[in-house]
């Protein structure tokens, strides 16, 4: 008998209409593409949140010795001033073929 009431329990039940199906199918796509953003966003927030706390974490280095491993991109100097990379020190052999080069040259 168990199995004859749910067979009349399907035969009972209306058509679906293409359009009400097609409805359905679309409003459970949009819902699921909805939760996979929601997801994709709170992922986004929860790297944000975690680079921000990194960067709070940083430690704050007072001596010269502590800036060696932390610090890219600069230099020292041989007086001991620290400079960046980009910074232009000519030493002694190249400043005086500039020289060299600047110096007036007779024309013939």
């Amino acid at each position: 008998e168990g199995a004859a009431a749910e067979g009349a329990a399907e035969e009972e039940a209306p058509p679906v209409a293409f359009e009400d199906f097609k409805k359905a199918r679309e409003e459970k796509s949009k819902a699921e593409k909805e939760a996979r953003e929601r997801a994709e966003e709170e992922a986004r927030a929860a790297a944000r949140h975690a680079r921000m706390l990194q960067n709070q974490a940083s430690e704050v280095v007072d001596g010269e010795e502590e800036l060696e491993g932390l610090v890219r991109g600069y230099k020292k100097r041989a007086d001991g001033s620290t400079t960046s990379y980009f910074d232009r020190e000519v030493d002694a052999s190249t400043r005086a073929m500039l020289d060299r080069l600047k110096a007036p040259k007779r024309i013939d």
